[in-house]
């Protein structure tokens, strides 16, 4: 019995620790780009996926990236690297995490620092 306790114990001290980091999951743009939305993917270990759709010289794009992340005194730090040949459209952004968890306010430097990034969960 006492082996039964104190597993028991042992779990919900273990389940009430293991909640993720706030940012983990997906996430949408807000707004659409060429009739598009911004899709965002934040893992666990630190890593995700991002396809981006943006306008240069009043044309269309879309671009994947590959993102690492983590969260730094209250923002979620992403640095995102294009996948292929596109290597100057690498950028990192931070955010802020808003409306519970429910929100992601980012700023970006690079290419995309006038691009406005807010992100909703998918």
């Amino acid at each position: 019995m006492k082996n039964r306790t104190l597993f028991a114990l042992t779990m919900t001290l273990f389940a009430a620790g293991c909640t993720g980091p706030a940012a983990v999951g997906d996430w949408e743009g807000k707004d659409t780009v060429a009739g598009e939305r911004n899709t965002l993917e934040l893992d666990e270990d630190g890593r995700g996926q991002a396809e981006i759709f943006f306008y240069f010289n009043g044309d269309a794009y879309r671009a994947e990236f590959d993102v690492e992340w983590e969260e730094k005194d209250d923002q979620v730090v992403l640095e995102l690297e294009c996948e292929g040949d596109c290597a100057d459209l690498d950028f990192d952004m931070e955010c802020d995490v808003e409306s519970d968890g429910e929100e992601l306010d980012c700023e970006a430097d690079g290419a995309f620092s006038d691009y406005d990034f807010e992100w909703e969960r998918d």
